[in-house]
């Protein structure tokens, strides 16, 4: 039974692991990551960093498998949320134009 559920875990981490190349796919597409959290990309980054590390030391091949995989997608995942980002306008300075402009 562990077996079977080590193995269905690796697969289905794996499948997690590589779902960011959607979002990859569109900010290629758009030239544009300004809609993505920089942080969450970070933080998720480090996650893989440390749970890939956890693997390594305990000797479990599932988990260095899937954050692997997952180290790799998110290593690109970070390159184009920050080679992409697009300087957005502060919101603030938008509407104190906004409520000048109807004065």
């Amino acid at each position: 039974m562990l077996t079977t559920l080590s193995i269905i875990t690796t697969v289905w981490g794996v499948i997690m692991s590589i779902a960011p190349i959607f979002q990859i796919r569109v900010i290629l597409k758009t030239k544009d990551s300004s809609g993505i959290s920089a942080a969450w990309v970070t933080v998720l980054f480090i996650g893989y960093i440390l749970w890939f590390s956890l693997g390594a030391a305990t000797g479990s091949l599932p988990l260095m498998i899937a954050n692997g995989v997952a180290l790799a997608t998110g290593s690109v995942l970070l390159w184009a949320v920050f080679t992409y980002r697009v300087p957005s306008t502060s919101k603030v300075s938008d509407a104190a134009t906004a409520a000048k402009a109807s004065q």
